[in-house]
C-alpha cells in the first residue's frame, strides 16, 4: 500500500506472514513498521485520510492502532503542515504549540508528530514554533 501522503510514493507499506514493513526509498531498503506490533500474519490496513492514523487488522492478535507520525522516525522532510492542505496556518500553530516540549518517547496526548519538527528531530521546542511562525501564511 503506497502511503496517500506521499507525492513522491516514496512509502510503502507491506502485509506479510510476519507484520507489516515500510520502506520510505521505494524498496531500496525495507524496515519493520510498528513499535510493539506482533510478527504475526497482517490482513487489513487502513490509512487515515491526515496519514496521522493506520490501523493494522493482524490474523489472531486484533486490530493495532499506531501513530506513525508520533512513533516512527519522520520519513519526509518536515514541513510543518500538520493538517496537510498544502497551508502554514493557525491549525499547524495550534499544533505545534500543544506539543511544545514532547518527543518520540512522550506517551500523554497529544502526541509527537515528525512533521512539526522543523528545527530539531528529537523533540518539539522553542525553535520549532520560531521556524514555524518564520514560514506562517505560506505553502510548506
Amino acid at each position: 500500500m503506497f502511503d496517500p501522503q506521499d507525492p513522491t510514493d516514496q512509502t510503502i507499506y507491506v502485509l506479510n506472514d510476519i507484520g507489516v514493513y515500510w520502506t520510505v526509498d521505494r524498496g531500496e531498503t525495507w524496515q519493520r513498521f510498528g513499535v510493539g506490533l506482533p510478527m504475526a500474519r497482517a490482513e487489513q490496513m487502513f490509512i487515515s485520510g491526515n496519514g496521522e492514523l493506520i490501523r493494522v487488522g493482524m490474523y489472531s492478535r486484533g486490530v493495532w492502532e499506531i501513530h506513525p507520525n508520533a512513533t516512527g522516525c519522520g520519513g519526509r522532510v518536515a514541513t510543518g503542515d500538520w493538517d496537510r492542505n498544502q497551508q502554514i496556518d493557525f491549525l499547524d500553530l495550534g499544533a505545534l504549540a500543544t506539543r511544545l516540549g514532547t518527543s518520540p518517547f512522550s506517551t500523554q496526548q497529544p502526541l509527537f508528530d515528525w512533521n512539526l519538527a522543523l528545527a530539531s528531530t528529537n523533540s518539539i521546542t522553542e525553535s520549532d514554533l520560531v521556524a514555524l511562525l518564520n514560514k506562517f501564511g505560506n505553502r510548506p
